[in-house]
């Protein structure tokens, strides 16, 4: 997971040098930090297959404000 918080915190970064208004940012983070844990607690290595699962896992939990996907 290091490799993964150090790419989240580039990505961040990246955000933050590219001006994006503060809530989009915290949005990103959240999203990221939901993400890794998922990753954590299943045992998986970043991929798109795990982002897929995790996706829809998450689809029914958000009202639409929240979940993009």
């Amino acid at each position: 997971m290091n490799q993964y918080n150090i790419i989240v915190q580039q990505l961040l970064a990246y955000l933050t040098k590219r001006k994006q208004c503060s809530s989009s940012r915290l949005s990103h983070k959240q999203c990221y930090e939901e993400f890794g844990q998922y990753l954590e607690e299943n045992n998986l290595y970043l991929s798109q297959e795990a982002a897929d699962q995790w996706i829809a896992s998450i689809q029914g939990k958000y009202n639409r404000q929240k979940c993009y996907f």
